[in-house]
């Protein structure tokens, strides 16, 4: 474990490498990306109660056909529908990938979101698709008998009351991108071999009081004993042969004045 621990400190840079540049993927896409708005219908399930105790039953009645109505309104069929109606040039499966539709749960409430590049399409989008569904649950509610149904829906909220600009960066996103890549640094981190080296190792100085590697010979420190310096030897030689050649110069001019 606390070898675990001092690799981590030890690479600390690749793991911060790696939670930075997932942190700035989310960032450059949703600065790149285009302005989008999300528009929503709410519809109300209503019931033709009279008094609190069948108000109540038809309260539990109306939750119990929320699941049933969410299902229809992400059908194939309606969703073919709703694009014809919507006036714009998609089709049902595209318009089922831009549609929500979603329920508070132990609520009789119903939204239908839809997004889109611009304001006015999202709210085309919503109320067609919730126009479409309030006419086929009434069309589903009537009894057999033809007479009047008990259970219908209400639209509390039109498409283009709820209306909503969608934030370009979303903290979710980023926060998950941003953890997931530090994971990736760390794990990286603990595999990558020990002997292998991410950046070059810096030359160490010698300290105060470490002995330094450019240390003098033995020979040089028994010439500093004797007295004799290796330059000053040098230089005594060359002064003896110069005299030799004096003196051999100066037999010569004698034999020559003889």
């Amino acid at each position: 474990m606390i070898s675990l621990l001092s690799t981590l400190v030890r690479r600390w840079p690749l793991v911060l490498a790696c939670g930075l540049v997932a942190f700035l993927i989310p960032m450059l896409i949703s600065i790149t990306a285009a302005d989008s708005y999300r528009a929503t219908t709410r519809l109300f399930v209503a019931t033709t109660a009279k008094d609190v105790t069948s108000a109540y039953q038809g309260t539990l009645a109306a939750q119990a056909r929320i699941p049933t109505y969410l299902v229809l309104a992400t059908g194939p069929e309606l969703m073919n529908r709703a694009a014809q109606q919507s006036g714009e040039d998609i089709t049902g499966a595209e318009l089922a990938r831009t549609v929500t539709v979603s329920s508070a749960p132990g609520t009789v409430l119903i939204d239908v979101s839809a997004t889109a590049d611009s304001a006015q399409s999202a709210a085309r989008r919503a109320q067609a698709v919730a126009d479409e569904l309030l006419g086929l649950v009434s069309e589903a509610e009537k009894p057999i008998d033809g007479a009047g149904g008990s259970i219908g829906l209400l639209i509390l909220q039109p498409a283009a009351a709820g209306i909503e600009k969608i934030p370009a960066i979303d903290p979710l996103k980023v926060a998950i991108f941003t953890i997931a890549g530090l994971a990736v640094g760390v794990f990286l981190a603990l595999v990558i071999p020990a002997r292998f080296r991410l950046w070059p190792s810096r030359s160490r100085r010698p300290r105060s009081g470490q002995v330094s590697d450019d240390r003098p010979s033995n020979d040089a420190l028994a010439d500093n004993e004797s007295g004799d310096h290796p330059d000053e030897r040098a230089v005594g030689d060359t002064s003896t042969e110069t005299d030799v050649m004096v003196n051999e110069a100066g037999k010569h001019e004698k034999v020559d004045g003889v």
